[in-house]
């Protein structure tokens, strides 16, 4: 019966296939990032959609290359011209972080593929509310574009919408794929195996 790799060797493999799919996930994704902008862009619109606000502002995927995200506003240019552009760096990270993180898992490919799928979509969802949020940040808080706010002044609203910016910016970019990455892929039974395979070395 062939030997089973010990914890600390499979852990070391897995951090090591991670950085190499890493290192050729965000060299690939780097051509992926415009349709993919198109795609978070849309589902923020959706969502503008059902708090009313989609016939007032829109996002888009900006036309300029250094920046990830256009904002167009009905009153501020017939929705022809972006009122203002953002980055939201995540876009190029998240996607080969989280591919690296379970493609590098040393689990059956049919999980794999399961978690794939699973972690795109929520990382989809998540792209597009932070897109509405940085939206939603500089409309409050940036003078230029607080003119053309689709938002009513809330003291309680721009508080939150503050935490979120800062949460996303501070943490979140790094933390997100992870925690994904996490509720995805990882199960009970992995970390198990792990720690009754350092059982056994002990007891050896």
């Amino acid at each position: 019966m062939p030997k089973r790799p010990s914890a600390a060797n499979t852990i070391v493999r897995f951090i090591l296939t991670a950085i190499v799919v890493y290192a050729f996930a965000l060299w690939g994704w780097s051509y992926l990032v415009p349709p993919y902008t198109g795609i978070v862009t849309a589902i923020a619109n959706e969502e503008l959609h059902i708090v009313g606000l989609e016939n007032v502002t829109k996002l888009g995927p900006s036309l300029d290359p250094a920046y990830e995200i256009a904002v167009y506003h009905r009153d501020a240019a017939d929705m022809q011209d972006s009122l203002f552009d953002f980055k939201l760096e995540s876009l190029r990270s998240h996607m080969p972080m989280l591919l690296a993180l379970v493609l590098a898992m040393p689990i059956a490919l049919k999980r794999k593929i399961k978690a794939v799928l699973m972690g795109v979509s929520f990382l989809i969802v998540i792209d597009s509310l932070a897109s509405v949020v940085v939206m939603t940040w500089s409309y409050t808080f940036l003078p230029d574009q607080h003119t053309f706010s689709p938002f009513k002044d809330s003291a309680f609203r721009n508080s939150i919408v503050s935490f979120l910016y800062d949460f996303y910016n501070a943490i979140g970019v790094g933390f997100i794929p992870i925690i994904i990455w996490i509720l995805v892929s990882v199960r009970k039974k992995d970390v198990s195996r792990l720690f009754e395979v350092r059982a056994e070395k002990m007891v050896e």
